[in-house]
């Protein structure tokens, strides 16, 4: 008698059969999915450009003093809009560090696409003279990124506060006062 070498079964070929294509897709879907999840992931942990790079900042106006509201602008170039926290200092002319409230990182209105304007009111026991004020960004361009944000120190902007002929002095004016 002829064997038929052409019809399989399960004791010669147990994939050939309904249960074994089920677990073959099964395991592809499996596979697909897994690829297609390790590259979204390698996508975000990839993701690090910085959407606006800055190039220069100015103030305004000049020589602020305690309590005037003062508004800087960073020039530069955004290639995305990212959500994010924009974190404030300002060090005076005694190297004392006043932090400002965080804001956010997104667009105010008046802002181009090669600007990027915060407005701030100078705080109270500054010391006159020379000052420095920095501001580092941390933006949030997906989901990872809430953990692991973007992060981009700004450019210092040197500023005065105050009048540049005041005396400058880090204590108490009054000699007698503690």
């Amino acid at each position: 008698m002829i064997e038929n070498n052409f019809v399989y079964t399960k004791e010669k070929c147990p994939a050939r059969t309904v249960e074994g294509a089920r677990g073959t897709i099964l395991r592809t879907c499996i596979a697909i999915i897994t690829g297609l999840l390790a590259a979204y992931l390698g996508y975000m942990v990839g993701d690090r450009e910085v959407p606006f790079v800055q190039q220069w900042a100015e103030e305004a106006p000049p020589n602020p003093v305690e309590g005037q509201e003062i508004v800087i602008t960073w020039h530069g170039a955004r290639y995305r809009q990212c959500p994010g926290t924009v974190k404030r200092t300002i060090v005076d002319y005694c190297k004392e560090v006043h932090t400002l409230e965080p804001v956010p990182a997104i667009n105010q209105p008046g802002d181009t696409d090669g600007t990027f304007t915060r407005a701030f009111r100078v705080p109270a026991h500054i010391a006159h003279g020379p000052a420095e004020y920095r501001a580092v960004t941390e933006f949030v361009c997906n989901p990872l990124q809430r953990w692991w944000p973007i992060v981009s120190p700004g450019i210092p902007v040197k500023m005065n506060i105050g009048d540049p002929s005041d005396d400058k002095h880090c204590g108490p004016t009054d000699p007698k006062s503690p």
